[in-house]
């Protein structure tokens, strides 16, 4: 078990996804994979309960707000996560993948392969490539997403 902790220190922000991304790829998969968006917040994927964005606030405190299914998520077991160029959030999960769109902090939810197994995601395999598509690894093999393609509508899920 591993575990970081930063206190009493200016952009402990910075801090903590320097540490929990140092951590992550030495194989500590269950301290969280992390993104760090445009304004500086820290996407961090948790384990069973969605995915948390931690921001400093003007005081410097640690301002944390989760979202989990009851906000839209597709599945609370958040496998990774993928900042596109647009600056959206791509978060694979273990039933399909939800883009949170920043502009209206809303999600949209997608399915992408006509099994199960091709939706379940595995742990930090995402990648956006220079052309700006985001491949992922899932237990199926692996899904491209193109965001620029990719309506905003949500797909339903296939039989």
């Amino acid at each position: 078990m591993s575990v970081l902790g930063v206190y009493g220190v200016e952009h402990a922000t910075s801090m903590i996804y320097y540490g929990l991304h140092t951590m992550q790829h030495r194989g500590q998969e269950g301290c969280g994979i992390v993104s760090v968006d445009a304004e500086g917040n820290m996407w961090i994927a948790e384990s069973g309960a969605g995915v948390a964005c931690a921001k400093n606030n003007a005081d410097g405190a640690i301002e944390i707000h989760h979202f989990g299914v009851d906000d839209g998520l597709i599945n609370n077991r958040v496998r990774d996560l993928q900042l596109d160029k647009d600056g959206n959030l791509w978060i694979m999960t273990e039933n399909g993948v939800s883009k949170f769109i920043m502009s209206s902090r809303s999600f949209v939810n997608y399915h992408f392969a006509n099994n199960n197994q091709g939706n379940t995601h595995n742990f930090g395999s995402a990648v956006m490539l220079p052309s700006g598509i985001i491949v992922a690894g899932t237990n199926d093999g692996l899904v491209s997403i193109d965001p620029d393609l990719i309506k905003n509508t949500p797909q339903q899920k296939r039989d």
